[in-house]
């Protein structure tokens, strides 16, 4: 089992005192992803559970599309126990992502990938974790972030109100970034 473990601030260096500001790393983070995904795994098996955001004692399983069904069953649950959230999803809606985020909260959750953790979810969900990890076979991947609320202006057939909601989103996401120390870039601009 190869894995990657990531702090947080997108895996910048961290210095003995940032590490114990951020409490230590899980004793075990290969044993906690597999087990984790084992959770995830057998309850989606063995209960047929179809749900794509459900947990299982600890384990916060999230696997699909982000979305408003997504992030309202995320909003349901409680995180305060939750040892790992386990995700696999290509991304979805950046509004979606950003809700999850905020009952998330920064920096205090550990996120295990299961495959794939793409888009809205390497954007937001990914870099909103304290401690990540990254199986080998699993895929961590930024892209489409919106665009910057200072230099866009929305379509003259765009209803006023999706444009409010769109520029909402944008500044959300901005914000986001700020606060999680991490530029924008990484989801904006695509490597030379």
């Amino acid at each position: 089992w190869a894995w990657a473990l990531a702090a947080s601030a997108a895996g910048s260096a961290i210095s003995g005192a940032q590490a114990s500001m951020l409490g230590p790393p899980p004793a075990d983070p290969a044993g906690l992803a597999s087990s984790a995904i084992d959770t995830c795994r057998n309850a989606t098996r063995e209960y047929a559970i179809t749900a794509p955001t459900f947990s299982v004692g600890t384990v916060v399983c999230v696997y699909g599309d982000i979305n408003r069904d997504m992030a309202a069953a995320f909003l349901q649950l409680d995180l305060a126990d939750a040892r790992a959230i386990v995700v696999s999803s290509p991304g979805g809606s950046v509004a979606s992502a950003l809700d999850m985020v905020e009952h998330m909260g920064l920096d205090r959750q550990t996120l295990v990938v299961d495959g794939l953790c793409a888009s809205s979810c390497a954007n937001y969900l990914f870099l909103a974790a304290r401690w990540k990890i990254v199986p080998e076979q699993s895929l961590v991947g930024w892209h489409g972030a919106p665009p910057n609320p200072r230099a866009w202006a929305p379509p003259a057939e765009m209803p006023a109100q999706a444009a409010a909601f769109a520029i909402d989103t944008m500044w959300r996401s901005e914000d986001f970034f700020y606060r999680v120390g991490v530029s924008d870039r990484v989801a904006r601009e695509t490597p030379e």
